[in-house]
């Protein structure tokens, strides 16, 4: 989802379909967390596929193309493991003895991040920040109390105005994340339909104008290298 938003923060959906997009980027996050799968036998998991041989190869085609739109920066720093740092900082200083408690606590923050990773949080805040919201609000669903904990160990060494930007921080990000989505089913159809009538058909790999396209710049690099030859 990370690649996902990355590459529309400099990319249009008119100039590359979101259909395709969202497949290799899901395709590149296997690659990148060493899940190695061919693409036929990926393709094969998703509903409605066919003609898996053309849609591998659509689907190749754009991998370096993400790759590049992504300037090569293929680590995402989520919030996962600074919250897991939390909960065991948490049990080994104020719940050694409720080690429940501290399961509750990251089960319901671990659906907290997974949320998060469908808002734009991380494009606004640090994983640090997003992993004590979540924590927090695993607090109150769970009715853990970790007062103080959190004011002794988090807030403890923090002065009364970063501790205001603080909270005022975990306010933010907890808005975000569990604000209700302000999209229909309905509307993102329609929505669909205007974009198949309008993107730009020049680079999708389906289109005659894409396959003149790269025929095109097929011969100038041939022709290109062909002078280079002659000059040596």
């Amino acid at each position: 989802m990370q690649y996902f938003k990355r590459f529309y923060l400099n990319n249009s959906v008119m100039d590359y379909h979101p259909k395709d997009i969202y497949l290799i980027c899901v395709y590149l996050t296997c690659k990148t967390e060493e899940l190695r799968i061919p693409i036929t036998d990926f393709l094969s998991n998703i509903k409605n596929s066919s003609n898996l041989d053309q849609t591998a190869d659509i689907l190749l085609s754009y991998e370096l193309l993400l790759i590049e739109k992504l300037n090569f920066q293929l680590v995402i720093h989520t919030a996962y493991r600074p919250f897991e740092g939390l909960i065991i900082d948490l049990k080994t200083h104020y719940l050694r003895d409720n080690v429940n408690d501290a399961d509750r606590l990251r089960l319901t923050g671990y659906e907290f991040l997974d949320k998060t990773l469908l808002t734009d949080v991380y494009f606004l805040f640090p994983p640090s920040q997003i992993a004590l919201t979540a924590l927090l609000f695993a607090s109150i669903k769970t009715v853990v109390d970790i007062d103080e904990y959190v004011l002794k160990y988090i807030y403890g060494s923090l002065e009364s105005v970063q501790m205001l930007k603080i909270k005022e921080t975990i306010r933010l990000i907890a808005n975000l994340v569990t604000a209700p989505a302000k999209f229909k089913k309905s509307e993102v159809k329609q929505i669909v339909e205007k974009l198949d009538k309008c993107y730009n058909v020049d680079n999708d790999p389906r289109s005659d104008e894409y396959k003149k396209k790269r025929v095109e710049q097929f011969q100038t690099l041939t022709d290109y290298e062909a002078r280079h030859l002659v000059n040596i």
